[in-house]
């Protein structure tokens, strides 16, 4: 196995390696292939879903020696160059550390002349949204009126923040955060590729805490391998204690405790869940996610493309569904979730978080008895409708 980090040897170097940006492809291969470019683009996207990668790539395809290709020659020293953010023609620019006026100056100052070696100069202006007032308005001017032969990437994860003048300006191009099943497949492609022995649920939850960033994806998984020791086995066990995630278990039992219903073991298991000082949080996503998994599995014909789980997951949902009140699963899951919603806006006014998740339990315990309540009168009522009536 590689010593390189993962984050790095796993870098896109073609549009082709990007994952979970078919849209944004798309755009880029149709501009190579005409050979036609806007002068300045926004790459807009949560951190870690390929923006910065996306811009080099985008810079060594345009620019590639032999001309314009999708796949630029990797093994030429321009290109080679351009990876490494070394090349002049190519500039790099992070916006929260030299975005004054300054700086925006320097870099007018510098693109102004024909480019040395590439076709096009490209300047990768990185966290744009974190240029200062008067930085942002000499950037506007250099985008209103571009020097020849330069192409401006804005790369942010806050594009709300940019001027409206410099957005309709750009070719704006979203990134999407990762779903944790492309986390998980590119996760398992890595895996494979360096020869890792794996649990597939273990990279599962590497791919749950990535918070849909390819790089937090990678990251995880040189967490686990280091976690596990060189040639070991990274099981689902190394995943929780490592990443320190929450074991499905825990939102199994909390639901058919409630299901019971059975106040004292739901509460006994958030206390478990917050004892050692987990943030609730995260705890709270879980539970979301355990409850939206239940509701697709109870109102969906089919859930393929909607949940990724194995077999034996599937059943369990199933079985966890089958225990619900009769004809009111849904009805059950959504109030579950209201109350959750509402449990989560107590907690983020700084009230206690163990006391408000306890509270969650013990409403949707009263939440599933008046359920159970309107179903038995409904059921007596038309009962009592279908009785033949005596002769008078």
């Amino acid at each position: 196995m590689s010593k390189d980090a993962f984050a790095r040897k796993y870098r896109p170097k073609k549009l082709a390696d990007l994952v979970g940006q078919e849209h944004v492809v798309k755009v880029l291969l149709n501009s190579l292939k005409q050979d036609d470019y806007h002068h300045a683009y926004i790459f807009a996207g949560k951190f870690g879903c390929g923006k910065t990668s996306t811009a080099r790539i985008f810079a060594a395809a345009v620019n590639n020696p032999g001309g314009a290709s999708a796949e630029p020659d990797l093994e030429s020293e321009l290109v080679k160059r351009i990876f490494e953010g070394k090349h002049p023609d190519i500039k790099e620019i992070d916006a929260a550390a030299s975005g004054s006026i300054d700086g925006i100056r320097d870099l007018k100052e510098q693109i102004k002349y024909a480019p040395m070696e590439c076709k096009y100069r490209f300047v990768i202006l990185d966290e744009a949204h974190r240029l200062s007032g008067a930085a942002a308005e000499a950037a506007l001017k250099m985008i209103e009126e571009p020097p020849a032969n330069v192409i401006f990437i804005l790369c942010t994860t806050d594009p709300q923040k940019l001027k409206d003048t410099i957005h309709s300006r750009c070719l704006p191009l979203r990134f999407n955060a990762l779903s944790w099943n492309q986390s998980f497949q590119h996760l398992c492609k890595v895996a494979d590729a360096e020869k890792i022995d794996y649990d597939e649920a273990a990279l599962k939850i590497a791919a749950r805490k990535s918070k849909g960033s390819a790089r937090n994806a990678l990251q995880n998984l040189q967490m686990l391998i280091t976690f596990a020791g060189e040639g070991n086995k990274i099981t689902t066990e190394i995943a929780q204690q490592a990443l320190s995630a929450i074991d499905e278990n825990f939102y199994f039992h909390l639901v058919d405790a409630i299901v019971k219903p059975d106040a004292g073991e739901a509460m006994r298991i958030v206390d478990k869940l917050l004892a050692d000082g987990r943030d609730v949080g995260e705890v709270l996503d879980g539970l979301v996610g355990h409850l939206r998994n239940l509701l697709v599995i109870t109102t969906a014909p089919s859930t393929q493309g909607l949940i990724y789980l194995t077999d034996d997951e599937q059943k369990r949902y199933m079985h966890q569904r089958n225990s619900l009140p009769n004809g009111l699963a849904a009805a059950f899951i959504i109030e579950a979730l209201e109350n959750l919603a509402e449990t989560s806006r107590s907690i983020q006014l700084n009230l206690n978080p163990q006391v408000m998740f306890e509270g969650f339990v013990v409403k949707t315990i009263m939440s599933a008895a008046t359920l159970r309540r309107k179903d038995t009168s409904r059921s007596q009522s038309t009962n009592a409708s279908t009785q033949p009536q005596k002769a008078g």
